[in-house]
């Protein structure tokens, strides 16, 4: 994912962040977006991540949720998915890519 969004032309990210106490696996900071990669480890998590993901979004914080498998098998739809937001949420922010 890292070397995806490395590539990608537009808002930066940053892996590895602490937001408001959680570690986020990737983040835009200028439009706010956290690109989190949900492998096995997170079933069972569903309640948790979701709770997480509110209380980020309190702070102003959307969070993309892709499944590693995705991420392995179709790189190319996830980071389609990643420039489509990122365009949403730098339009709305005022911001330009």
């Amino acid at each position: 994912m890292w070397s995806l969004l490395r590539g990608l032309s537009g808002p930066k990210f940053f892996r590895q962040v602490l937001v408001h106490g959680y570690i986020a696996d990737f983040l835009a900071p200028r439009i706010r977006l956290l690109v989190e990669v949900d492998g096995g480890s997170h079933k069972g998590r569903e309640t948790y991540d979701k709770k997480r993901d509110a209380i980020l979004a309190s702070y102003g914080y959307r969070t993309l949720r892709v499944a590693a498998g995705r991420v392995l098998h179709c790189p190319g739809e996830v980071i389609k998915d990643v420039r489509a937001i990122s365009q949403r949420l730098s339009e709305r922010s005022g911001s330009c890519i």
